[in-house]
């Protein structure tokens, strides 16, 4: 009935098959899942093995109490060597732990092998207590305990856990009549473990695969968070920032240079005679134009260096940093980058390759100045280089009386 019941359930699609058949994950996301794992398993790895420590400790305190200090008898003695095995496997796991969690990513598979071998010790051990303790009662309850811990707690993969429980249930099986009087009735028991081994199974089993799925779907969330941020922020034809990003990240970048008196440099780039190269070799022919000229812009600065498109054919840099004679040099080196393309110029031009004009706005800014006044600056420079014969720099030097 149980697999009639798994097979409707398949059928139905309410259970996938891709879950059997572990592809919940493709294999780089897998990896990436473990990584993921390894960093936000440490709260029930590390909850575990500190109440496995205080409760091993209180066992121990509690056979000395009780044997004052002897251990005279032979239960005494293996119950402190079980009590003993399990403390040192948890100080071990501890300590590979803090060895492995330091050098995450790379040594995640280690961190969660550790953990889950661990997990496979503790049941051993539970198997072992439960065992021993069948001399002078019928009670399981410590193997119980320890199965849906490791279950709901733990990190064992249904692998893992078929052969983890299963083995456990065959050893109870073997182990408890050697430990108990003869002629007790275990029926009841192994039916008890029977269940809750199987239950534990499946809570790995499920929960394994719902772990996956919710990993899955937040990278797919972040995916698209990504990919919207990307068309609201970056120009899509020519790879540079947007007009939305530079009202969002430049009254940013302007405080930070009011605050730390830093130089900025705002650059005003204007693709020279643009629209007549439109007209002579088409709007496809200019885009692939504008692509290479934000392009070659983009190779001229540094990672924390931005480039927006300002509009149409019209560029902005803003740099923080430059002083006035570094602001110069670098408008001369956007000028000469698109000349070094030697793409065709519309005709007639002043010259057979394209160009581009600089505007640049330089200054320290001060408090009571706003970030829009220096762009005035910049494209009024812009202006002044177009009037002069374009292919050229024209700098706007200012102090702070100045901007007002």
């Amino acid at each position: 009935m149980l697999l009639q019941f798994v097979q409707k359930l398949i059928s139905r699609n309410a259970l996938p098959q891709n879950i059997l058949l572990g592809s919940v994950l493709s294999k780089e996301q897998e990896t990436q899942y473990q990584q993921y794992m390894a960093i936000h398993s440490k709260m029930w790895h590390l909850g575990m093995l500190g109440f496995i420590l205080i409760f091993q400790v209180f066992n121990i305190s509690f056979v000395l109490f009780y044997t004052q200090g002897c251990l005279h008898t032979t239960p005494s003695r293996i119950y402190m060597a079980l009590y003993l095995f399990l403390m040192a496997s948890a100080i071990l796991s501890l300590c590979l732990y803090i060895l492995f969690s330091r050098q995450l990513p790379e040594k995640s598979k280690c961190l969660l092998r550790s953990e889950q071998i661990f997990q496979m010790t503790f049941l051993l051990w539970a198997v072992l207590i439960t065992a021993y303790d069948q001399r002078v009662s019928e009670n399981i309850n410590v193997y119980l305990i320890a199965a849906l811990t490791t279950s709901f707690l733990g990190i064992l993969q249904p692998s893992q856990a078929w052969v983890t429980y299963g083995t456990a249930q065959v050893l109870l099986m073997v182990l408890m009549p050697v430990f108990q009087p003869a002629g007790t009735d275990n029926y009841g028991s192994w039916l008890n473990l029977l269940v809750v081994n199987a239950a534990s199974i499946m809570l790995v089993f499920f929960r394994a695969y719902f772990d996956r799925l919710a990993f899955r779907d937040r990278e797919r969330i972040l995916h698209q968070n990504e990919l919207l941020y990307q068309l609201a922020h970056y120009d899509t034809l020519t790879g540079a920032w947007s007009r939305r990003f530079l009202t969002s990240r430049l009254p940013q970048i302007f405080h930070h240079a009011v605050q730390t008196h830093s130089w900025l440099s705002l650059f005003m780039l204007d693709v020279d005679d643009f629209k007549r190269y439109n007209d002579q070799f088409g709007h496809q022919k200019g885009d692939v134009c504008l692509k290479q000229v934000a392009e070659a812009l983009q190779q001229c600065l540094q990672e924390d260096q931005y480039l927006i498109r300002y509009g149409g054919e019209e560029f902005l840099c803003v740099i923080e940093g430059l002083d006035q004679a570094a602001a110069l040099e670098l408008g001369e080196k956007f000028c000469r980058h698109i000349r070094d393309l030697q793409l065709p110029g519309p005709m007639p031009q002043h010259s057979s390759y394209l160009s581009i004009s600089v505007g640049i706005c330089c200054q320290v800014p001060v408090d009571g100045q706003e970030w829009e006044q220096l762009l005035h600056h910049a494209d009024r420079a812009l202006y002044l280089a177009k009037n002069r014969g374009k292919n050229q720099v024209v700098c706007a030097w200012l102090e702070p009386e100045e901007a007002d």
